[in-house]
């Protein structure tokens, strides 16, 4: 007899045990520990460009930016446009003002980026360069994916409802790597904000196929160096409607510094 203290944590303590026994009934030889990884400090993280580039040899969609290191505008933009400091020192660019949307002209563009110098020089930053991206316009949702190296446990996947408001949403499943694409699809449906990308009250539905297969390919990539990486978090991997794909808008990866 196993005793149930309150309904809503006695179910998930069922939901656990299940789990479990599903995977022991795939047999021993697909349950391997992880080799131990070095977690030292010494780590080094790379900027988003640079992680967007590492993302695309994956296989995942990323949008089409162009690096801006001059002080003149580059002539060959279509805007609408988005504008971001670009740096490895810099991993949350919304709480330093290092992100502007919907940029209409040229001289918009050069605004932006000179209130962002100000900003970062406010704050000790030397910024040597930016990015320039086109907006997505058809957007369907978005999702945070990340992997983490964990001490003693190996490599983990967190899938989330995306955006800035992660943190106040706490709406999240995170699965040890390995993960097979049951295990992925079920994480993603247990999002108490899924409905949102099922067609809630008539929204478009969201191209969820493609985003489970968006985030098997992050993980390939990141099992294929899980003696380096560290950690990895697309915020967002924006959803677009159903058939078209996925698109991620935003990337963090830090290595250990033998990378």
């Amino acid at each position: 007899i196993a005793p149930l203290q309150g309904f809503h944590d006695g179910i998930r303590a069922v939901m656990h045990a299940a789990d479990y026994g599903e995977i022991t009934d795939r047999g021993v030889e697909n349950i391997r520990l992880p080799e131990p990884a070095d977690l030292s400090e010494n780590s080094m993280s790379v900027d988003e460009a640079q992680a967007k580039a590492m993302l695309r040899q994956a296989g995942v969609l990323t949008p089409e930016g162009v690096i801006w290191e001059s002080n003149e505008v580059p002539d060959d933009i279509q805007y609408p446009v988005a504008l971001k400091m670009c740096g490895r020192q810099i991993l949350h660019k919304t709480e330093i003002g290092g992100v502007k949307l919907n940029i209409a002209t040229p001289v918009q563009l050069a605004d932006a980026r000179q209130c962002m110098l100000h900003s970062a020089r406010q704050r000790g930053m030397e910024i040597e360069r930016f990015l320039i991206e086109p907006m997505l316009r058809n957007s369907a949702g978005n999702l945070l994916v990340g992997v983490q190296q964990v001490p003693n446990m190996g490599m983990t996947l967190t899938i989330a409802f995306g955006g800035v408001a992660t943190e106040m949403l706490h709406d999240s499943a995170t699965l040890l790597l390995p993960a097979t694409r049951r295990e992925i699809k079920a994480a993603l449906r247990s999002l108490k904000m899924y409905p949102l990308l099922d067609g809630w009250r008539g929204r478009a539905k969201a191209d969820t196929d493609a985003a489970i297969e968006t985030i098997l390919a992050i993980c390939a990539y990141a099992e294929a160096r899980r003696d380096t990486l560290l950690e990895l978090e697309i915020n967002p991997l924006a959803l677009l409607a159903e058939g078209q794909g996925t698109c991620a808008l935003d990337a963090v990866m830090r290595f250990t510094e033998q990378e």
